[in-house]
């Protein structure tokens, strides 16, 4: 798992970088020599899945005393910086609440005149859509359970949101943290673990707050059609794959 405040080629722009890990010793040692100081490694015990990503928000505010960027950006570890992020776009973005979430590539769909003219190229997403907003009342992997504390009612399942990457005011983000890791616990006091854990709690929060909602090009994957008119910023990558990326 990688936070950071922000990625520019800027570089009057000073970066941190937070790596939660079990495996310290792995991280190339020339890497950490030429981040130096903005390189934070932050020790996590070894845990079966799916506690690696479903404690995230708890990982966070273990050092949230050492995040020192007025932004704090959210980001798996199988993300490639492809483009720029520049701090000026990235502080616009965040809308009147100081977050940014980010649409889930699998469930995104362009607007408009796009969105007609993706069907009609894509008929079978057409008909999955169509029977999914009807039983389900969005696109998207909800909770569905009302014992969860991720779960969201069929009246909010408007913009699923991927639960890799998202970003935020500093202050903002750690009070997202605490909330979201309470809720966490909470349902693991009662032995439940939502359906796609953190996104899933994610999701919940966004949901009730509605949080500045941007496109996958932070969060491209090149398999999915509906992406093919938007530019990749952070490619999701397969962490077992080795990645050529060539624009």
């Amino acid at each position: 798992m990688v936070n950071s405040y922000l990625e520019t080629n800027d570089s009057s722009v000073k970066t941190q970088w937070i790596v939660f890990t079990d495996k310290g010793e792995n991280i190339d040692p020339e890497l950490i020599s030429r981040l130096g100081s903005s390189l934070l490694i932050a020790k996590t015990d070894h845990q079966e899945w799916p506690f690696p990503t479903l404690l995230r928000y708890q990982f966070l505010l273990t050092v949230a005393d050492q995040v020192r960027g007025r932004i704090v950006m959210h980001l798996d570890a199988d993300m490639l910086f492809v483009d720029e992020l520049k701090l000026s776009d990235i502080e616009k973005s965040l809308g009147a609440k100081g977050v940014a979430v980010i649409s889930h590539p699998g469930y995104y769909r362009p607007s408009g005149l796009k969105k007609l003219k993706f069907y009609m190229k894509n008929y079978k997403y057409l008909a999955r859509d169509f029977k999914t907003q009807a039983l389900f009342g969005g696109l998207g992997t909800w909770e569905r359970s009302k014992l969860s504390r991720a779960f969201v009612p069929r009246s909010l399942r408007k913009n699923y949101v991927c639960g890799g990457a998202w970003l935020g005011k500093n202050s903002e983000i750690l009070n997202l943290c605490k909330i979201l890791s309470a809720r966490i616990n909470e349902d693991l006091d009662q032995n439940i673990v939502a359906v796609f854990h953190d996104e899933s709690h994610l999701n919940w929060y966004q949901a009730n707050n509605n949080f500045s909602l941007l496109s996958p090009e932070l969060c491209f994957d090149p398999s999915y059609p509906q992406l093919s008119a938007l530019t990749p910023k952070i490619l999701a990558v397969d962490k077992n794959v080795e990645t050529l990326w060539v624009r």
